[in-house]
């Protein structure tokens, strides 16, 4: 169970610095992680984004000091985080329904949002079908693209060209591939496959995630193929990643319209579940969705790379 702790202390670090920049790759080392991975395990183990958890705070404290002192709104405002009154205002009333100013009167209803404290819940009846997987270094080819995730408004203008678009979700990569054919095409050029393991039925084409540094609040992303002798990698994004070893989840059977969701809850599984429950921690190299199954329905395999406490 040492990663909610670890989650705790990281919480408790927030809480002192709300009134400060917070320094997210300082937040991480409480966690033994990258900034990357614990804002991704913030959000699937406390079910709310830190980013949001952060905002939601400090408009709480900041009612709290509206409603029982004379401070100016512009005071409170800077006090907070926000640079002017304006963009206050409209979080502030985002949040609690009601205008700062209107916040001082005695008769006025505030939303609270209270400190996170994590607790250790055992939890018998869930199972999970899991596996772990030692595998040396591995190339894939495809498409790439940077995955905003947090306060998309704060991320830094990317370039974007052919090879490297900007998406707000991973969804919109394998759409784009599929109206433009680039789906088919990679599959094409990938060649006879030398990992017959991972295709689990009719794909060939996975997708790959966090394999290197990107601007903050953004991952990287790929939809792409493993190469074989036979690939034609020409005009493709190239990863390598080194050999890692993986806890492995499993599941199929469903429509393919709710991979997504299918997606999200085995991941959730893994860093609310099995994560605090084993002797392993999350380590800092890519993850794998490796997809399967049939026209019909859909397999997929989770791929999480793990190290030993």
């Amino acid at each position: 169970m040492e990663i909610l702790e670890r989650m705790n202390t990281a919480i408790s670090f927030i809480e002192d610095n709300l009134l400060n920049e917070i320094d997210y790759d300082e937040v991480a080392k409480k966690v033994y992680c990258s900034s990357y991975n614990f804002h991704r395990m913030f959000t699937f183990i406390c079910g709310i984004s830190v980013s949001e958890y952060v905002r939601n705070r400090r408009l709480t404290l900041a009612a709290l000091e509206l409603k029982n002192s004379e401070n100016k709104v512009i005071d409170v405002a800077i006090k907070y985080g926000y640079d002017s009154s304006v963009a206050f205002a409209r979080a502030f009333k985002n949040l609690h329904g009601v205008s700062p100013s209107q916040a001082k009167k005695s008769n006025s209803v505030l939303k609270a949002v209270s400190r996170l404290s994590l607790l250790i819940k055992i939890e018998g009846d869930t199972m999970m079908d899991y596996r772990i997987e030692t595998r040396n270094e591995l190339k894939l080819f495809g498409y790439e693209a940077i995955i905003g995730e947090g306060e998309i408004e704060k991320i830094d203008k990317l370039v974007r060209s052919k090879e490297n678009f900007f998406h707000i979700n991973p969804s919109l990569v394998w759409e784009y591939a599929n109206k433009t054919g680039l789906y088919e095409k990679i599959l094409l050029d990938k060649g006879y496959d030398e990992h017959p393991e991972f295709l689990c039925g009719i794909c060939g084409i996975h997708a790959i995630m966090d394999y290197k540094n990107t601007p903050k609040n953004t991952f990287s992303y790929m939809l792409g193929a493993f190469t074989t002798k036979d690939s034609k990698t020409e005009n493709y994004d190239i990863v390598t990643i080194p050999a890692a070893t993986y806890a492995v989840f499993p599941f199929g059977g469903f429509d393919w319209k709710d991979c997504g969701k299918v997606v999200v809850d085995l991941i959730g599984k893994f860093y609310k579940e099995w994560l605090p429950s084993t002797k392993y921690d999350k380590a800092d190299t890519a993850e794998f969705e490796i997809y399967g199954g049939t026209e019909e329905k859909g397999y997929i395999e989770i791929w999480m790379p793990i190290i030993k406490k």
